[in-house]
This record gives C-alpha cells, sequence and structure tokens, in this order.
C-alpha cells in the first residue's frame, strides 16, 4: 500500500473516531510516553489476490492487513467504535475513493499488561481490499510487442497443421 494511501487511513481512523489532531501515527514514528490517548498503525501483511491488465496497464487487487494499537485511558472505546465507525456509509465512500475496501476488523485484544507504564492498550486487525494499478513507463517503446508468435486458440476449438 503506497505511503498517501496509508496517510488518508490514518487521517480517516482520526476522524471516525474524533480523536485529537496527530494522535493516530504510523508505527515508525515516535510516540508519546504518558498521558495521551493515541494510535499506531503498521501495516503488517500486504497478499495479492490477482491481476488483470492489457499490454500497457495492469491492476492488482490485494488484501491488506493493518495492525492499530490504542494507547491511553479511551484505548478500549476506540478499539471498539472502529469496527462500527469503518461501516459507515462516510468510512466506506472514503474507502472507494482511496480504491480501498473494507474487509473485516478484528475484537479488541486487551494489551495493557505488556506495558511497563500499565498504559492502556487494546489492539485491532484491520483488513482491507487494495487496488494497485500498474501504467508502463514512457521509457518503453509503444514498438514493443512479443516476437515469439504463439497464435491463440479459443477453448474447445480443434486446429489441424
Amino acid at each position: 500500500m503506497d505511503n498517501n494511501t496509508q496517510i488518508e487511513l490514518r487521517v480517516l481512523i482520526q476522524r471516525l473516531l474524533g480523536m485529537p489532531e496527530n494522535s493516530v501515527r504510523p508505527a515508525d514514528t515516535s510516540q508519546p510516553t504518558t498521558g495521551s490517548n493515541y494510535a499506531i498503525v503498521q501495516q503488517t501483511d500486504m497478499v495479492g489476490q490477482g491481476w488483470a491488465g492489457g499490454y500497457k496497464h495492469a491492476r492488482q487487487s490485494s488484501i491488506v492487513t493493518l495492525t492499530i494499537d490504542f494507547m491511553g485511558d479511551n484505548a478500549a472505546h476506540y478499539a471498539n467504535q472502529l469496527k462500527i465507525a469503518m461501516q459507515t456509509p462516510y468510512a466506506l465512500d472514503m474507502l472507494f475513493d482511496l480504491d480501498v475496501g473494507y474487509l473485516s476488523c478484528s475484537d479488541p485484544r486487551n494489551l495493557t499488561a505488556l506495558e511497563l507504564e500499565r498504559t492502556k492498550r487494546f489492539q485491532v486487525r484491520l483488513q482491507l481490499s487494495y487496488l494497485t494499478s500498474y501504467a508502463m513507463p514512457d521509457t518503453v517503446p509503444d514498438e514493443y510487442h512479443d516476437e515469439t508468435n504463439i497464435e491463440t486458440v479459443p477453448i474447445g476449438m480443434i486446429v489441424e497443421p
């Protein structure tokens, strides 16, 4: 999943849950240590499901798994609300504009015991479908074609030499 799509998804999660600005962050940035509610979003898996295309363009559908850790006093509330919020018409429209579709959201897991400072921590796994598009760059000449001369025959036809 490209970086811009990930940013838009974090903004969408923040808006849907009414979280403070810049409180939904990528996992590879520094996080506050205490006193605030925030979420950490990490793409943990992306599995291609199939592709289609032609001579110069192709599209691939993938299932993307995001792991979201909610931290702070309201962590349980935000984690429980996400599953519902992602299925609202507003969220589905916003996802559609990003070439993303909602598939599922796990029930929250309480991971508070893993925190040294006993900050409340709840985790969900969000699965989305994602459509990647490819367009051949201009550096590939238009005249390029396959020189193998393989003839294609519709299924069920018999071809005699």
